[in-house]
């Protein structure tokens, strides 16, 4: 079967639609994230300090799963991991919007970095 055989020509484009669909996705949590933490700053009374360790402990922990994700894509494949981090993403938005102190924001900022790191 060469390249440009129409089957492939089709899954290509497919594939194509998905990266961009993904890639989107991705940078339509960017917008989500910033706006919820101006609201959680407000909600919870937290500082710029306070602010501060929480996108700290998110990076810290996607950085944890960008490294130990790589070994569970070698072993469950891309799709269970792409499905666990939109599904993941989507949670911990709702565990940040719910949070009503430090150490539940905290919590949420940890199981945030973790699960988007998933879709890198």
């Amino acid at each position: 079967m060469t390249l440009d055989h129409p089957t492939n020509a089709s899954a290509r484009l497919g594939h194509r639609r998905l990266v961009a669909l993904t890639f989107s996705l991705l940078g339509l949590h960017v917008g989500v994230r910033a706006v919820q933490l101006a609201d959680q700053a407000i909600a919870v009374d937290l500082d710029a300090g306070q602010l501060g360790t929480g996108a700290s402990l998110s990076a810290a922990a996607g950085i944890i799963t960008l490294i130990g994700g790589a070994l569970l894509v070698d072993r469950l494949g891309r799709r269970p991991i792409l499905a666990l981090g939109l599904i993941g993403t989507g949670a911990s938005f709702w565990a940040q919007a719910v949070v009503t102190n430090y150490p539940q924001f905290l919590a949420a900022s940890l199981g945030y970095g973790l699960l988007v790191s998933f879709l890198d």
